[in-house]
């Protein structure tokens, strides 16, 4: 028996030693890869609250459709939100936000309408609802007894939002660069646009009659003239860095375009998702996060006050750090030495950029200053996308949406 059974030995014992050297080696390979110290938002953190309070899921993609304009997503993300919050308050945790009622039942309202009303009902309802004249940002007035169906946006601000309310036959021509912007403007939305502004000829512009255009104070004067002299109606829009600013946007282009109830949907979509963002925060961060945010092009930068990303850091109720001799007041952004980062000594460091974070990467890693930062030495650095902190549309909630999660790592 003895016999028989010593080949079973060896070829176990044989099998046993390669199974190890195997292991071993695989180990050693994976500990000799370098770790990365940065991560991104598009990686989300699982958050998980108590088993007794089931929150609603809520994904950037999902979020970034009912921005372009989805009602259905819209109105179901708000009647999640509310009952999330009741949820919240009812298992003990204060200071929860929600939309006021009246608000909520408003939504919910608009949302009926606007999705089983006959087109008929629809125009009559627009009717009613339309504002009868409407004051453009420079003050000029602006008759609106006859609806403008035919739309030149010539800013990014007012191309986004009447992508989300306008159906795309009504919108002649975008702002030249926001194709390119696919991450924010998705292709499926923008191609369906058959001119870029900046390449819009004479000819093509006569053709196309246009009933009202956009327009920025820094619009180029060559078009502006072309407009005037098709009659077309003017109506300015200032630069928007405040959340009640772009809303007010909202408003003003989605009553001159004949869409004033999605415009208001719109709104109170805004409100809701900033609130349930709040509420997140409020629940997850039980102390205020120690953390720097910065940008990156060429050099280090910390957001001014003029910045949207400033201003959304104020709505958490955070302070930009004080650093340095140079004052933010005014400002849109300020440079920083790496110097002054590492004086700081964050624990958790954003970088808003353009670049990938292999690139961001590569620059942390071969500054010595940077590299004793408390953020770096603990692989707390976060990446997140520049262009959408730029935006200055309805689009904004994603910039709320990328800081939330950042700091929620």
């Amino acid at each position: 028996m003895i016999k028989y059974l010593r080949p079973v030995y060896i070829y176990t014992l044989t099998f046993t030693l390669l199974f190890c050297w195997w292991f071993l080696a695989f180990r050693q390979s994976l500990a000799s890869q370098p770790e990365m110290i940065v991560t991104d938002v598009t990686e989300p953190k699982n958050l998980v609250i108590q088993e007794k309070v089931p929150l609603s899921s809520l994904d950037r993609a999902t979020l970034h459709q009912a921005l372009c304009g989805d009602i259905d997503l819209m109105t179901r993300f708000i009647s999640d939100w509310d009952l999330d919050a009741e949820l919240l308050e009812q298992s003990g945790y204060t200071h929860i936000n929600r939309l006021p009622r009246a608000d909520f039942l408003r939504s919910q309202q608009i949302s009926r309408i606007l999705q089983t009303y006959t087109e008929e009902q629809l125009t009559e309802a627009r009717e009613r609802y339309r504002a009868p004249f409407i004051i453009d940002d420079s003050g000029a007035p602006i008759d609106l007894s006859n609806p403008y169906q035919a739309v030149i946006p010539q800013t990014f601000l007012s191309a986004g939002i009447a992508m989300a309310l306008l159906e795309p036959e009504h919108i002649l021509a975008l702002p030249e660069g926001i194709r390119e912007q696919e991450s924010l403007y998705p292709k499926q939305q923008t191609e369906t646009v058959p001119h870029t502004i900046n390449r819009f000829s004479l000819e093509a512009l006569y053709s196309s009659t246009p009933k009202i255009a956009f327009i920025a104070p820094y619009s180029q004067p060559g078009l502006i003239q072309q407009l005037n002299d098709q009659g077309v109606q003017l109506h300015v829009l200032h630069g928007t860095q405040t959340t009640d600013a772009i809303k007010n946007a909202v408003k003003q282009i989605g009553h001159s375009v004949n869409r004033p109830l999605k415009a208001e949907l719109m709104n109170l979509f805004i409100d809701a998702a900033l609130l349930h963002l709040d509420n997140l925060r409020l629940v997850h961060l039980t102390v205020q996060p120690d953390f720097l945010i910065l940008e990156y092009y060429h050099q280090f930068r910390i957001p001014g006050t003029r910045s949207l990303t400033s201003h959304l850091i104020q709505r958490m109720n955070y302070q930009l750090p004080d650093i340095g001799m140079n004052s933010y007041e005014g400002q849109w952004d300020v440079p920083v030495t790496e110097e002054q980062i590492h004086q700081y000594n964050p624990k958790l460091l954003l970088i808003s950029t353009t670049y990938s974070k292999q690139v961001i990467d590569r620059i942390l890693a071969r500054s010595e200053a940077l590299l004793e930062v408390d953020a770096l030495k603990n692989r707390r650095v976060v990446i997140i996308d520049d262009a959408t902190q730029k935006t200055s549309s309805q689009l904004f909630v994603l910039a709320y949406y990328d800081l939330t999660m950042a700091l929620l790592r």
